[in-house]
């Protein structure tokens, strides 16, 4: 992650981070990476690399898997995600919006939801909002090709794109 996307915030400014399902295990993992990152720590003393995102100072917020699921430590507040209204708004608080599609098929239509309505109020965006999109191979695997007399799924097409080569090159 660290070496494919960097976060340039102002330095010693509160970073918001959404995450949903902050009880599912990629979930707290993620929300213990950027509390973490408050730190410093996470990274080894000895090794002479980057963290995994810069140190600074994040508040999580996220989304529950399950409603009888507790809140980590590590996370500030809870968003009812039955509500859009709520999850929309918390969202636009937020400097980094993070999503995991890979637990269940329900994460993805909520995603799509939530990049549609985040796109809808970027007019009203103070700052630089990211979207983090976490998935698996599996769910690439089952994109429909571009042209359907073709074989080759759509986002092959994307790693010859010229933005994004640019982006991660």
């Amino acid at each position: 992650l660290g070496n494919i996307v960097r976060f340039n915030f102002p330095a010693g400014n509160m970073v918001r981070a959404f995450v949903n399902n902050v009880d599912s295990y990629t979930g707290k993992t993620l929300s213990k990476v950027f509390n973490s990152a408050a730190s410093g720590a996470g990274n080894e003393p000895d090794a002479p690399q980057e963290p995994i995102i810069p140190k600074q100072q994040y508040e999580v917020i996220g989304t529950l898997q399950s409603p009888e699921g507790e809140k980590p430590d590590c996370v500030s507040e809870v968003i009812q995600s039955a509500s859009r209204e709520a999850h929309l708004a918390a969202m636009l608080t937020c400097d980094v919006i993070v999503y995991n599609i890979s637990d269940t098929p329900e994460t993805v239509s909520e995603a799509s939801w939530a990049v549609e309505a985040l796109h809808e109020q970027l007019t009203n965006f103070a700052s630089l909002k990211v979207f983090i999109c976490v998935s698996t191979v599996l769910t690439w695997a089952r994109s429909k090709p571009v042209d359907p007399a073709s074989n080759r799924a759509s986002w092959i097409a994307l790693f010859n794109d010229p933005d994004f080569l640019s982006i991660c090159g």
